[in-house]
Formats: C-alpha cells, sequence, structure tokens
C-alpha cells in the first residue's frame, strides 16, 4: 500500500484544523526539528562503547522537539497518535509540553539518538503506548515507570542492560513489553497482570525467574529466542498462563537430552508439557528450540499421547506445533514444524 506523505511543513499541519487531526506523523523531517531553544545544551554522548551505539552518534546538526513545542498545542482535541520517528532528534527536553494535547494516547519517537528521556513523560497520564526503538538508551527510562495507562512499551534496539523489578512494578496495564536486541542480563521478578505478550531476543539473559509465569498468567506470546539460557522449565510456564500458544526459544544453549519413555530428569525440559497442554485443555500451540544444543532422540510419551503420533518430519497432525530444528535428532525422528 502507497502511503502519500504530508508535505506541509509543521506550522501549516497545526493551524489547518487543527481539532480534526487525530494523527499527526512527522517522522523522518530532520530539517525542520533542527530548530532549538536559544539555551539548548547539546547532551553528552551515553557511556558506552557498543558498537551499536556509536554507529548513532553521527549527527553533525542536531534537533529537538522544539519546532512543534514552541507551538500552542491545546486545539489538537482530536489528536491521539503522534510520532516523529527518525528524525535526527538527541533531546525530547519539554516534552511535559505535549501534555496540553489532551487526548495523546500513542507517542513514537525511535530511530533517534536521544540518550535519555526526560521525567517530563510522565505527565502524559493518559499514554497507552509508547516507542523508543533504535535510539541511545542506556538505562531503562525512569518516566516510564509513572505511566499508569500505558498498554505498550517497545524499546527494543537500545543498550539497555538490566531491568529492575520498580521500573515495571507500577504497570499494571502493561500488555506489550518488546525490548528486543539490547543487552539486558537480568529480567526481575515482577508481577505484571495483565501482560500478554513479552519479547526479549537478542539480549543476554541466562536465566528467567521460573515464578514470573505465575505473576503474569495471561502470557500469550513468549520470545526469548537468541539469548545465554541454558534451560526454562516449560511445564510450569505452560500450565501457569493457560492462554499461552507461542513460545521461542530458539538459538539458546539449552541442554540436555529427550529420550521419551518415562524419563523425569530435569534435563529433559519437555517432558510434562504434553500433560500440561492436555490439563488446560489447550487447542493451539507452537513451540520453536531450534538451534539448541539439545539431543532428541525421541518425544516424551506424555507429549506423543496429546499430539498423536510422531511422523518423520511432521510432530503431530492435530492443533499442536512443534518445531525442532536443529536440535540434533536422531536420524530417523526428525520433528519439524507444520
Amino acid at each position: 500500500m502507497f502511503i502519500v506523505k504530508d508535505v506541509r511543513k509543521i506550522p501549516e499541519i497545526l493551524t489547518s484544523d487543527p481539532a480534526a487531526v487525530t494523527e499527526l506523523k512527522l517522522s523522518r523531517r530532520p530539517a525542520e526539528f533542527k530548530q532549538r531553544p536559544a539555551n539548548f545544551i547539546l547532551p553528552p554522548a551515553p557511556p558506552s562503547t557498543s558498537s551499536k551505539v556509536a554507529s548513532k552518534k553521527n549527527t553533525a546538526d542536531p534537533g529537538t522537539l522544539h519546532a512543534l513545542i514552541s507551538h500552542d498545542l491545546s486545539p489538537l482535541t482530536s489528536l491521539e497518535y503522534l510520532s516523529v520517528y527518525d528524525s535526527e532528534i538527541v533531546s525530547l527536553l519539554g516534552i511535559e509540553k505535549l501534555s496540553a494535547i489532551d487526548n495523546l494516547k500513542e507517542l513514537h519517537v525511535g530511530c533517534n539518538p536521544i540518550s535519555s528521556i526526560p521525567m517530563g513523560l510522565a505527565l502524559l497520564e493518559l499514554l497507552v503506548s509508547f516507542s523508543a526503538d533504535d535510539c541511545l538508551l542506556t538505562t531503562f527510562p525512569t518516566a516510564v515507570s509513572s505511566l499508569p495507562l500505558l498498554q505498550e512499551l517497545r524499546l527494543s534496539g537500545n543498550d539497555i542492560s538490566e531491568i529492575k523489578a520498580e521500573d515495571l512494578a507500577n504497570l499494571t496495564e502493561l500488555r506489550g513489553l518488546i525490548m528486543d536486541n539490547n543487552g539486558i542480563a537480568t529480567f526481575p521478578l515482577v508481577t505484571l497482570p495483565s501482560l500478554t505478550k513479552l519479547s526479549l531476543r537478542s539480549n543476554s539473559l541466562s536465566s528467567i525467574p521460573s515464578t514470573l509465569f505465575l505473576t503474569s498468567p495471561n502470557l500469550t506470546f513468549v520470545a526469548l529466542s537468541s539469548n545465554c539460557l541454558t534451560s526454562i522449565d516449560l511445564p510450569n510456564l505452560v500450565r501457569s498462563c493457560v492462554g499461552l500458544t507461542h513460545v521461542y526459544l530458539n538459538g539458546n544453549v539449552i541442554k540436555g537430552k529427550v529420550d521419551g519413555i518415562e524419563d523425569t530428569a530435569a534435563d529433559n525440559i519437555l517432558t510434562g508439557v504434553g500433560t500440561a497442554l492436555r490439563e488446560r485443555g489447550a487447542v493451539a500451540f507452537h513451540l520453536n528450540l531450534s538451534n539448541n544444543p539439545l539431543v532428541i532422540r525421541e518425544a516424551p510419551n506424555d507429549l506423543v499421547e496429546f499430539v498423536g503420533s510422531v511422523k518423520k518430519g511432521v510432530m503431530g497432525e492435530g492443533s499442536l506445533k512443534c518445531m525442532f530444528v536443529g536440535c540434533g535428532f536422531a536420524e530417523d525422528v526428525e520433528m519439524m514444524d507444520q
């Protein structure tokens, strides 16, 4: 689908029937955002040696929000969505002035060389979605923790190494947490009762609190691929999150042998999964364990009993889908995604 870009300048957009504007897409407008307040001081570069961060530092003529927030924004009474994506903005100084927009619910500032999020963001109390993907953030933005209605948070492609329990504790309405491609090494034990999607792909996680799934029972989608996980309690995950349909664990270092029969050893992570799925009455399930140093010789009995007979190339003819490509199978049993 071809999208026609609004070629009008920001002042014209803001003065042309502002009460009728519901979306304001100001992406890729670096020339307009070069305006800076007289007392503007360029923020210091983030203390990181990450090549990912270094590649985003070169901004010859950095921009700010001044071109937008220097105007009276109160007439934008119907505006719910605002994006300043990829406009070479280095500072969100004055972001609190966006609170003059009474109904602003979605704010996207991604793909800008922003190293911090001002506390003024916390004044945008109606936000349900905030995105700062592919910026220069090295710490979790404290201001985000004070957004009581936030449902979706996207911070992928930054250099954040830590998430603390207090960062997420107040986000009780959060449904989607997407923080792929950071440097996160640990995830806190925190209660997120509304969370349905957790995506932490391409980080440095070596473990996940086993009780996290008990405190986030509404999860339907869990993506932990390309981390450093050595194990995970799959049966507990399935039992605790009764609506779970997709689990991605590919590209980790999960080890062990899966021999089927009555094997209940700790390293047999598939034992009990079939029983848990049958207990909850699951009708669909997708599990990706590819590219792990697992040796899977035969599916455990409880899993076979749930999905039916195991055929070469296909595991299960019913609703359960399991993808185990590249896990080191015996030659006569290759379980693939349907």
